[in-house]
């Protein structure tokens, strides 16, 4: 009455994929000639799925310790499979066929498929596998087939491990060649093309491998033509055997290693792990933070305190050139220290992101990709100066200026207001409320540093095995506080906090990547189908399954500190910021009568920079949306079709005996995860994106309305412009609330 979902369940416990089962013609279920067993660290932390998805290929055999896994995949069962393997319907050769693996096979059959005895009258062949697959004591005869392929395959195989294959296809461009390799995907994978000859379309498929394991990389002939991994003992019992004695291979050849071309062909570095220099980076990053905020808090003391302190300096104090210098120190600072942090970080960010990228798409040589971020960088710590300059002169010229301010807001649709609301809400008493706000900036990401997170009890996580170095995540203050009212479990890592920190003192360069580098990511997992890594006997191991949820974390991870990073930045900062900075400039210009001055010069220029820099954030909230809807277009319909109940994917795998000095226990936030936790972590995304999306219409509005003003109150010959009567007639002297409306 429904599909069944087919699960191709490894020994190690790694899912090489499912699929729901859909009635086909010429298709077939396929399995080894020999039995197999789950691994005993599988069955222990395993037992959900044991009892539920896994039931009809795993059991318990009658010896009562080992458990039986039938290995399954589908393929087409077509009159080239025919000519290929001859299959016949009895046993031809028991030492190719074991009959316990002929029987775990039917016994999965039954398991899975729901077939009623009566529906098949004729003689019926006994099938413990089969039986339990579809819901029947025995199998149908003339469903079970012997299948042997005896044709010779002349592509070169190449035996080794892993790790050595791994290197291998990194440094030899012709095998990737001849094996029709699209892409290596570190650090255990690589992409094949799948070509049908008979139907003459080709596909792509991704194999991963235990690095420590002994693999065999061929090229599979039969309905599909495409490069494939087998581990060598699997490759042994299927008795396929060379017809050459094997040679040591010389790699960097083009031709293989077979013949004298000494010409290299492309080779692909080891690509560096973030995380190994990001620890150095953030230090870096915390001293240009300082130094950043020190001129624009400077700029504020000087200014403010100064001038009440020495009033014969206040015109001095008030100069322009004081900007100049703050400005000065501050972005020379800046951009050394983003060059010195980009000489540690710009290989492995490279390395992940590939193509070099400038306003939000147009590809560019590093040359131009690196003077493009440093005049961003500039602009950036320019406008922190800016605003800091913005808020004295706020307070200085708020009583000079207050009636204009107050003609202005009585013209305007909130001319029903009070007349007392404009003599609390001067200038001075809104941006006393705005430029803290927007100072958050700074504090936001402090709040990610890690010298923070040891004052605080962390929530325990079940914890895995893992050989070698592994980086482990932190918990940050503010991942603290929302684990508290959350069942997120919120860690970061140094690379992120590295991102937060240079967001906090406007290094662009530094933070060109922190977009990019986050989703390249998550491209990289859903395009090879990395699922969550396990631990088995020899080493780290790569599941093909999990792969939807590992996107939907990492990309919910990124939405997260791009819009609280919005919120601040563009919606407290620019957009609210830029509305009180033009109103007052043209309540300025007003009372002025367009007398120019150089404060004109400053406001400006500092108008141009916030525009500026929000625009750069306008463009990566339209290339996360874009990638949120790309994501949602490759998972939506796994999490339409699988149910909640439903074991979705386990995330570790450990066995207590493994002992190894580079061996280390981390924390992971669940080892099983069913369909609602891939439903959950949907839907989150899905808010993450509305909620951009509703910060992107608020602010791009809001600042799209303070341009329209500062663009058509120079046509108005008092300055001042509303969108409701358009040009305001010129300000009356000596000009009061109370006669407003005179």
């Amino acid at each position: 009455q429904s599909a069944p979902t087919l699960w191709t369940i490894l020994p190690t416990g790694n899912i090489g994929g499912t699929r729901k089962l859909i009635p086909e013609k010429k298709t077939a279920l396929v399995a080894y000639g020999y039995p197999q067993s789950l691994m005993p660290h599988v069955v222990d932390n395993a037992e959900n799925a044991l009892k539920t998805d896994w039931k009809p290929f795993c059991w318990k055999r009658d010896d009562g310790k080992s458990w039986c896994v039938v290995q399954t995949w589908d393929a087409r069962y077509d009159d080239g499979w025919k000519k290929a393997f001859n299959p016949q319907n009895t046993n031809p050769d028991k030492e190719k066929f074991d009959p316990q693996a002929v029987e775990e096979f039917s016994q999965a059959m039954c398991n899975l498929f729901d077939i009623k005895e009566d529906e098949f009258p004729t003689s019926f062949l006994k099938s413990q596998a089969m039986c339990n697959l579809f819901g029947i004591d025995k199998i149908p005869s003339g469903l079970l087939k012997y299948g042997i392929n005896n044709t010779k395959n002349p592509s070169l195989v190449y035996v080794g491990t892993g790790e050595q294959l791994m290197a291998l296809l990194r440094t030899n461009e012709a095998i990737r060649k001849d094996k029709h390799i699209v892409s290596v995907v570190e650090p255990n994978s690589f992409i094949v093309d799948c070509m049908c000859l008979r139907e003459g379309r080709v596909t792509q498929k991704t194999w991963h491998m235990d690095l420590k394991n002994h693999y065999v990389l061929y090229t599979k002939r039969d309905y599909w033509v495409m490069a494939t991994v087998q581990l060598r003992t699997q490759f042994d019992k299927d008795q396929k055997r060379f017809t050459e004695a094997p040679q040591k291979l010389a790699c960097n050849l083009k031709d293989g290693g077979g013949g004298g071309d000494d010409d290299e062909g492309e080779f692909i570095p080891r690509p560096i792990n973030l995380e190994w220099v990001a620890q150095s980076g953030c230090a870096l990053a915390k001293k240009s933070a300082v130094v950043v905020w020190g001129c624009a808090f400077g700029l504020v003391l000087v200014r403010g305190f100064g001038g009440w302190l020495m009033p014969q300096l206040q015109n001095r104090l008030n100069n322009p050139r004081v900007l100049a210098v703050a400005v000065g120190v501050a972005s020379l600072y800046g951009l050394y220290i983003d060059l010195e942090i980009m000489k540690l970080c710009i290989v492995p960010m490279v390395q992940r992101v590939k193509k070099l990228k400038i306003f939000g798409g147009i590809p560019a040589t590093f040359n131009v990709f690196m003077m493009v971020s440093m005049l961003s960088s500039f602009v950036q710590i320019s406008t922190i100066q800016m605003n800091a300059w913005f808020l004295v002169t706020a307070f200085q010229v708020s009583q000079q200026y207050l009636s204009a301010w107050v003609y202005l807001f009585n013209h305007s649709g909130l001319s029903l207001m009070p007349c007392e609301t404009w003599n609390t809400l001067t200038p001075a008493s809104l941006a006393l409320c705005l430029w803290p706000l927007s100072v958050l900036q700074l504090f936001q990401p402090m709040l990610w540093l890690k010298d923070l997170h040891f004052q605080f009890k962390q929530r325990p996580l079940p914890q895995i095995q893992l050989y070698g170095v592994y980086e482990e995540p932190y918990e940050p203050l503010y991942g603290y506080a929302i684990n508290k009212v959350s069942n997120i479990n919120l860690r970061a890592f140094h690379h992120e906090q590295l991102f937060q920190l240079a967001t906090a003192s406007g290094l662009k360069y530094t933070g060109a990547f922190a977009l990019s580098y986050a989703l390249k990511e998550v491209s990289d997992i859903k395009d090879s189908q990395c699922g969550f890594q396990i631990m088995t006997s020899a080493g780290l191991d790569v599941m093909y399954v999990g792969w939807e949820l590992r996107c939907l974390m990492k990309l919910r991870s990124l939405q997260r500190n791009i819009v609280t990073r919005m919120f601040f930045v563009v919606f407290l900062k620019q957009s609210l910021q830029m509305n009180l900075q033009i109103t007052l400039y043209n309540a300025s210009r007003a009372a002025r009568k367009g007398q120019w001055t150089n404060q004109d010069w400053v406001e400006i220029l500092s108008v141009l920079g916030l525009l500026m820099t929000t625009l750069s954030e306008l463009v990566d909230a339209m290339i996360l949306g874009k990638s949120f809807l790309l994501l949602r277009e490759a998972v939506i319909n796994k999490v339409n079709d699988i149910g909640d109940d439903e074991i979705y994917a386990l995330s570790a795998h450990v066995d207590d005996n493994i002992t190894s000095p580079n061996t280390q226990f981390v924390e992971v936030l669940r080892k099983t995860y069913k369909g609602s936790d891939l439903k959950e972590w949907y839907r989150a995304t899905r808010r993450s994106f509305i909620k951009m999306l509703m910060l992107v219409v608020v602010s791009a509005g809001m600042i799209l309305y303070a341009m329209i003003k500062f663009i058509f109150s120079w046509r108005c010959k008092s300055g001042l412009w509303q969108y409701q009567d358009g040009c305001l007639p010129e300000m009356p002297a000596n000009y009061t609330c109370s006669n407003s409306n005179e």
